[in-house]
């Protein structure tokens, strides 16, 4: 077994020196990708253009730019995961269409969600009866065991052992 030299003679007290100085030269590094993109990503932006893409930032590149203050927030969110064992703090909140805002929103809630509650509070959201227009839509349902059977088995799977299609062609 080969055992990693710089590892092997490491305390745990130097690795934490180690783990501390590489996530502040990470820290700066984000950082500084913010400062020295957020004005061309504005110039782009104004003038039609395609903005550059990120590299330490490239999570957020689903942004038109991402801020200074954006950068320190994701940062600070990005230590908490790496802090918490890449646990999340918070599930993702279940879609709307399922639960409704009932389970999510007021005092009788079973899962409350402080940002729907008060949108709901403020009036920037509202219910809507959306059951005349969505009654069969199929975002409203969780699938069933039948339509894992009827898309998933049926189609998908036979298609790849019966007809041969080989898997990834479609």
């Amino acid at each position: 077994m080969t055992v990693h030299p710089q590892r092997s003679l490491a305390t745990p007290e130097v690795l934490k020196q180690t783990v501390q100085e590489n996530w502040t030269r990470l820290e700066k590094d984000i950082l500084t990708e913010a400062n020295a993109l957020w004005q061309p990503c504005i110039d782009c932006l104004r003038n039609g253009e395609r903005p550059p893409d990120y590299t330490l930032l490239a999570p957020l590149n689903h942004q038109a730019s991402v801020s200074p203050q954006m950068a320190k927030d994701y940062v600070v969110r990005l230590k908490k995961l790496a802090v918490n064992n890449w646990v999340p703090e918070q599930r993702p909140r279940p879609a709307l269409g399922y639960v409704g805002f009932e389970e999510l929103a007021g005092e009788h809630a079973t899962e409350l969600d402080e940002f729907i509650d008060r949108s709901l509070t403020d009036g920037k959201f509202f219910p809507v009866d959306q059951s005349k227009w969505l009654f069969s839509h199929s975002g409203m349902r969780i699938p069933s065991e039948e339509v894992f059977d009827r898309s998933y088995r049926a189609e998908i799977i036979r298609r790849i052992s019966d007809e041969g299609v080989g898997f990834g062609r479609y």
